[in-house]
């Protein structure tokens, strides 16, 4: 067990003796930001804190709803869909003799089925303020990470061992922390990719509060700094298609949305003329990269198994 490991069981057992189920809500959704920590590893195995905490609020849950999960109407028709998701996966994996295989994998994909759940069930339990708070606080929480790591892998500030070892403590290439000269933020997350999924959401959460606008502005302008500075297509990709949406759906005066759109321009404006060279990179020639070229293989892959056995999959050789 890692050093992280050993902590963070210490805070699982204590936030799950609490009464409180919010102590236990929090530390299970900050865990899902701990990408590349291990709390086991044992070679080129290791088990995240996303699974364990994923385990622990679930049973939490359980035992203080005494067995009977009652699913919340408004999403029974997306649960119902998981749970036939994972049957069809398990029917597949027994047609194809993978069930012993593959068993951690399918209890891990269950499991997360599960903490989906149970996160609905106390969805009922919690306040705005309450999840305002705590999407609030891990935003900031991942911003002060992701401006540490990008300090020290442009190697401006020397690579800490604590800093290591709380947030990055697995050690394989994709942890891009351990890279030099490497000007991209990651924040705990193993990729830009991943991160910024999360922080253009937080970025629109924050703008959604009308009210909160002017004690939120600079963690706002902190947000599209730090998208900028993912040098992400997804992040940037993301960024169009949710204004896009926020714009035409959202319930903003007409004065609110010209403010937002000259806001928005202005970033993009920024990302355009002092970025140009990266958005070409990521959006504009991303179909002429190696990783392009390494995904279109694997979806061709994907697609020529699929026709081969469409209702129960195959047993394939990795590519």
């Amino acid at each position: 067990m890692t050093i992280f490991g050993i902590a963070w069981m210490i805070l699982e057992i204590i936030c799950f003796l609490k009464k409180d189920i919010k102590y236990i809500t929090v530390l299970t959704i900050l865990g899902m930001t701990f990408q590349c920590n291990n709390i086991i590893s044992m070679g080129n195995f290791g088990v995240g804190p996303q699974i364990i905490s994923s385990i622990i609020f679930s049973l939490k849950v359980i035992i203080q709803s005494k067995g009977i999960i009652k699913i919340p109407k408004k999403n029974k028709y997306i649960i119902i869909t998981m749970i036939i998701m994972l049957i069809a996966v398990f029917i597949s994996l027994y047609k194809n003799q993978l069930v012993t295989e593959k068993l951690l994998v399918f209890l891990q994909l269950m499991s997360y089925i599960l903490c989906f759940i149970c996160m609905n069930v106390i969805s009922e339990k919690v306040n705005d303020d309450f999840v305002y708070k705590l999407v609030r606080r891990i935003t900031i929480f991942l911003l002060i990470v992701g401006a540490i790591q990008f300090l020290i892998t442009s190697n401006v500030i020397p690579r800490l061992s604590i800093i290591s070892e709380i947030f990055f403590n697995e050690k394989r290439g994709a942890v891009y922390y351990y890279r030099n000269n490497y000007y991209r933020i990651t924040s705990t997350f193993m990729e830009p990719s991943y991160f910024s999924g999360f922080i253009v959401g937080a970025l629109f959460y924050l703008i959604s509060f009308k009210e909160k606008f002017k004690s939120n502005i600079f963690l706002i302008l902190a947000i599209c700094i730090e998208i900028i500075l993912t040098f992400s297509s997804t992040a940037y990709g993301t960024l169009i298609i949710v204004s896009i949406i926020y714009l035409i759906f959202s319930d903003l005066k007409i004065k609110d949305k010209i403010i937002l759109i000259t806001l928005l321009a202005i970033l993009y404006g920024v990302m355009y003329f002092g970025f140009y060279g990266v958005l070409d990179k990521v959006i504009f020639s991303k179909e002429k990269s190696g990783s392009a070229n390494k995904r279109n293989n694997m979806n061709d892959h994907a697609i020529e198994t699929f026709l081969e056995n469409p209702i129960f999959g195959k047993r394939i050789q990795k590519l």
